[in-house]
């Protein structure tokens, strides 16, 4: 885990990588390797908005990525940690989420 323009404590490693490994919990033995990356941004309306980055590797070498950006960090981590979960699913096939599945089709 790293990150630019924050203080990446104790108490915030363990807390990503908490909300991380809750999306990502029934893909875990599906993942190679998973990375986050942590920003501080300045917001051209003035302020400060964090972003969330986090990757991961599947078995067939595919990687996969996921952005967010918030106001509050731990929201941005868990905005990209559930995008990913979406995409890992995807990626896997199968057992995926409902929301992944369902699509719109002109007959109705």
């Amino acid at each position: 885990m790293t990150g630019t323009g924050l203080v990446l404590s104790t108490a915030l490693r363990v807390e990503v990588r908490r909300r991380v490994l809750l999306a990502l919990g029934r893909y875990a033995q599906d993942v190679h390797g998973v990375a986050a990356r942590l920003d501080e941004l300045r917001n051209p309306l003035g302020g400060v908005d964090q972003r969330s980055r986090v990757r991961v590797r599947l078995p067939s070498g595919v990687v996969l990525r996921a952005e967010a950006i918030d106001d509050r960090i731990e929201a941005a981590v868990d905005r990209s940690a559930a995008r990913l979960a979406l995409l890992v699913a995807a990626a896997l096939g199968g057992d995926r989420p409902a929301r992944v599945l369902r699509r719109r089709t002109s007959d109705g």
